[in-house]
């Protein structure tokens, strides 16, 4: 099962899947996830958390209403 209270890094990430987690983050949310944050015992909660917050900052897009957006890792 999944724990939103572990660390990453108990779940296998590397550096390599950190670089690759954050560019999609970054890539479709816009979110710039802090590549020390990923690797330095943030859990999962604390990325969605994170990423939540800066996500409120983007700017909406410019079609307007909500948008969903689907993201895989």
């Amino acid at each position: 099962a999944i724990e939103g209270e572990r660390v990453l890094l108990q779940y296998g990430l590397d550096s390599l899947m950190a670089l690759e987690l954050r560019r999609r983050i970054d890539r479709k949310l816009g979110v710039s996830v802090p590549l020390a944050k990923l690797l330095g015992g943030l859990t999962l909660d604390g990325l969605a958390e994170l990423v939540t917050s800066e996500f409120a900052n983007v700017e909406p897009a410019e079609s307007g209403g909500d948008q969903w957006v689907e993201i895989e890792l």
